[in-house]
């Protein structure tokens, strides 16, 4: 892409905050601009200000090996990460399917209006992860099948991230969660 159509597409956004742009009705962070004190959405008013807890907390569900390069929007916001690895661009690159490191700063793809986190957790080499499935440990219930939590989508595809959050296995992870932090006296 050359600079004149990168000036083009950015005109074609409308500027919501100085993180964010508007396009194609979705909201993108700028990953190069978020800090560790991640600005809340108007729409979205739950993300963490402090990235670390919820890092730490993907880091030891997920425990990937040492090796293993986990792309999530609080690690990637925290470190200013903008892109996959090279080596892992390679290996996508004759696949016209690939993980776009963006989504996982697109507030209409990736951010739970009922919980206000961000799901998406890709790990080079292996694919795509929900982070409330695998916390919740749902699975699909028609097939019994766990991708998205124990198993990595591997078709990576927006319209298979969409899809998820329609899936009765993610709805019931974000009503796990919302139960969980419901007070004590509404138990």
């Amino acid at each position: 892409m050359t600079e004149n159509s990168n000036a083009s597409s950015e005109r074609e956004g409308t500027e919501n905050s100085p993180n964010e742009v508007q396009r194609e009705g979705s909201t993108i962070v700028q990953p190069n601009e978020v800090t560790r004190n991640v600005e809340k959405s108007p729409a979205i008013t739950s993300w963490p200000k402090d990235t670390a807890p919820m890092m730490k907390e993907i880091e030891m569900l997920f425990a990937p090996p040492e090796d293993a390069v986990m792309h999530n929007f609080y690690k990637c916001a925290t470190d200013h990460c903008q892109h996959l690895s090279a080596q892992e661009q390679s290996c996508l690159r004759p696949s016209r399917d690939r993980f776009v490191h963006n989504w996982l700063f697109d507030k209409s793809l990736n951010a739970c209006t009922k919980t206000g986190l961000a799901w998406l957790v890709y790990q080079e080499g292996r694919g795509m992860f929900c982070y409330s499935c695998k916390k919740h440990n749902t699975e699909n219930q028609q097939n019994k099948s766990k991708v998205f939590n124990a198993t990595p989508c591997i078709w990576l595809k927006k319209s298979v991230l969409q899809n998820h959050v329609t899936t009765q296995q993610h709805k019931d992870a974000i009503e796990a969660e919302v139960l969980g932090r419901v007070s004590v006296f509404h138990k």
